[in-house]
């Protein structure tokens, strides 16, 4: 049985960076949106825009590569904002079709963090950024994971190290006091 991390958080929130982290202690596919977005740019045409239809596209690629992943049984970090609840509910409930254990990690990065990468990215130009009115309408439309929907919380880099540390076991446990298995009351 495969897990299933997936990463939600607000851009420059440091999903990408846990992710890699993740691929260090574990054997992990890693499904970016960032990465496939660039893979399409890269191969499509150079001047492929971030429209909703691109992003489309982006998701249906990382749904295919994820059900295939988790049909073989492999540890799967999915890397995406996944800003609503309905959009980790959709992979939670594909993670329960292939027996896989699904974990939410929110990184919960304070926003005055956030803005001050984002701003430093405008000059190292090292990720893709949608633009500020993107970020400022997720940031308006998020909504924060509930404590029974398998969450773990990353909101500091011992959080990180203790998250990291519970992936040598059979199942990631609530070492940083938050519980990862599903609440039966909705």
């Amino acid at each position: 049985m495969g897990k299933l991390f997936i990463l939600c958080g607000l851009s420059f929130s440091g999903k990408t960076s846990l992710a890699q982290k993740i691929a260090e202690c574990l054997q992990v596919t890693i499904i970016s949106f960032d990465a496939i977005y660039e893979e399409l740019r890269q191969n499509i045409r150079d001047d492929l825009s971030p429209q909703p239809e691109t992003w489309d596209q982006v998701k249906q690629i990382a749904l295919l590569s994820l059900s295939e992943n988790l049909q073989e049984g492999k540890n799967v970090v999915w890397d995406s904002t996944n800003p609503l609840r309905e959009h980790r509910e959709e992979l939670i409930a594909i993670g329960d079709c292939f027996g896989a254990q699904s974990i939410v990690v929110h990184v919960n990065t304070p926003l005055d963090e956030i803005r001050k990468r984002r701003q430093e990215n405008k000059v190292t130009h090292r990720r893709t950024d949608r633009g500020s009115d993107h970020f400022e309408q997720k940031l308006r439309t998020w909504e924060n994971p509930l404590e029974g929907d398998r969450v773990i919380q990353i909101t500091s880099e011992s959080d990180i190290l203790t998250f990291l540390h519970t992936l040598d076991t059979h199942e990631v446990t609530n070492e940083i006091g938050l519980n990862t298995r599903r609440s039966k009351e909705r």
